[in-house]
Order: structure tokens, then C-alpha cells, then sequence
């Protein structure tokens, strides 16, 4: 029975192992990094409770989940791209008339050759962390669970992370937004402590981080704060790739009317905006 631990686009990353060095700790700024909650800037302020420990002083005593997974996983047979099409124009994936990339149908037969007939997942936050929610994904009902960084380091959930039985279900941790490791404008505390939870959880079990913007110095962030062995494999995708198109507008209005072009194409992407100082020579 195997787990996965989504950590809430795209690279596993790696650098070449002759060109890297030691990591070393985060070069913070005299003023404190901007932390957020729900979108919104919050003042930072440490943890009431040890990151990542079961137990903390003035605290109820509480134990590890000791829950065996006795969910089985039969192999089942793949589909042809009509079958995966049809399913996905149904669920309303992609529009009538698209057809999926050939990678994606062939991600979606891994899954089915691995058993999951269907993919049961939970999201764990502040608002739904019952011991229900957590007994559920600690006996492997949940094969995917997805946990804000915060989450993660909490006390409630440490039931889970220190629970032998459910570490061994684990195949995979993925990492999202990788990038946010390194301190930012947006950075938030918690992914500096991710290393915490691999150091607990072990090295046997698979890391993957994902991000559309790391560029080297965050890479090597990646070693130090999530935990990521110094020989870890790059998948670089690019940005020069068919299925993407790059457009340099300079921005007119204070809305969003400079992207009306778009709405008769019938796009379904999103805009990234930069403003680029008015100084700068293009």
C-alpha cells in the first residue's frame, strides 16, 4: 500500500553534482520576510509548539497512529487515447474537440497499471484535520494527501508523521511551488523546515519538487531547507516547448483589458503579469 504526499508548476530537480557546492544557511535580510495567510499578509510570529514534535509542553500527551493499511491494489488494464479523451470531455478536463497529450495518457496508465482504480485523496488543513481525516489517510484509505507546509509541522498531524507504519506507506513526497524554499517577498517560514519531516521520515522515501521558476540559487535551497540529497536528478522542461506560446504585451490599462485579445481565442490560461521599471532599457 503506497502513499503519496502532495505539499501545497514544473520541474524534479537536480543540479550537475561536479558543479555544486556546500549548502549553506539562509541569507536573511535585517527586516523580517513577509509571511501570508489565505492570500492575505499576516505579522510573523514563531510557532507555539515544536515544528514536526508529537508532543509539547503544557499539551494533552498524545501517540502516533499504530494502524495497519490492509487496502489491496490490483493491476488494472490500460486505456487507448479515445477511452481517455472521452473520459476527460466528460469530466469536463478539456473542452469537446481537444485531445489530451500523449504524456498525460500514458501518466494515466502508470496509475492503472499500479492499481489505483480511481484515486481517493483528503486535504488536511486547519478547518478539516479531525482524527477522523487523519485515521482515514494513517490506514491508507487516502491514497493522496494533500497538506499546506504549515499543516505539516503541526502538532495534529504529527500522529501521522510519526507513525512507523504509515511512514512505510509512503512512495512519494511532491513538493509544489518549490521555489518557495528560498526566502522571497512571499516567503513563509514552514518550507525552511521541511527537512524536519525528511529527517523523520527518512531518506528511502522519494522527494519531488516542482516549481516553473528555480533558478540556481534556489535549487540549492532545495538541498538545504527541503531535505533533497545533493546528487538529486534536473528534469529542465524549458519554456521553449510546442504546447506553450510566450506573449510580451506592454500593459496600457489599469484593468485587464489588455488581455481581451485573448477571450475570442478561446484560451483557458492564465496571464502572468511583471511590471518592469520604467528605467530599464529594453
Amino acid at each position: 500500500m503506497n502513499q503519496n504526499l502532495g505539499c501545497k508548476g514544473g520541474w524534479p530537480l537536480s543540479l550537475d553534482p561536479g558543479h555544486r557546492q556546500t549548502p549553506s544557511l539562509p541569507n536573511l535580510s535585517q527586516v523580517p520576510a513577509s509571511t501570508f495567510l489565505n492570500g492575505y499578509e499576516k505579522t510573523p510570529r514563531t510557532p507555539g509548539y515544536k515544528p514536526y514534535s508529537l508532543n509539547n509542553p503544557g499539551t494533552p500527551r498524545q501517540t502516533a497512529f499504530d494502524i495497519s493499511s490492509s487496502t489491496p491494489l490490483k493491476p488494472v488494464l490500460a486505456l487507448d487515447p479515445s477511452q481517455w479523451n472521452e473520459l476527460a470531455i466528460n469530466s469536463g478536463a478539456i473542452l469537446p474537440g481537444a485531445a489530451l497529450h500523449s504524456f498525460q495518457i500514458q501518466i494515466a496508465n502508470l496509475v492503472l497499471i499500479w492499481g489505483l482504480d480511481g484515486v481517493s485523496s483528503v486535504f488536511i488543513y486547519s478547518e478539516q484535520n479531525t482524527a477522523q481525516d487523519l485515521e482515514l489517510a494513517a490506514r491508507g484509505e487516502m491514497l493522496v494527501v494533500y497538506v499546506f507546509p504549515e499543516m505539516l509541522e503541526s502538532p495534529s498531524f504529527a500522529r501521522l508523521i510519526h507513525s512507523k507504519k504509515w511512514q512505510d506507506q509512503i512512495s512519494g513526497i511532491y513538493i509544489d511551488e518549490a521555489h518557495l524554499v528560498q526566502q522571497s517577498h512571499s516567503w513563509r517560514p514552514s518550507y525552511s523546515r521541511l527537512y524536519q519531516f525528511r529527517n523523520i521520515i527518512g531518506l528511502k522515501v522519494l522527494v519531488i519538487a516542482l516549481s516553473a521558476t528555480c533558478p540556481e540559487a534556489y535549487q540549492v535551497s532545495l538541498i538545504t531547507y527541503a531535505g533533497m540529497r545533493p546528487n538529486y536528478i534536473l528534469v529542465n522542461l524549458g519554456n521553449f516547448r510546442q504546447e506553450l506560446s510566450t506573449i510580451i504585451l506592454p500593459i496600457k490599462h489599469e484593468s485587464c483589458l489588455d488581455l481581451a485579445f485573448i477571450l475570442p481565442l478561446g484560451c483557458r490560461s492564465c496571464a502572468y503579469q511583471v511590471r518592469i521599471p520604467a528605467d530599464t532599457n529594453h
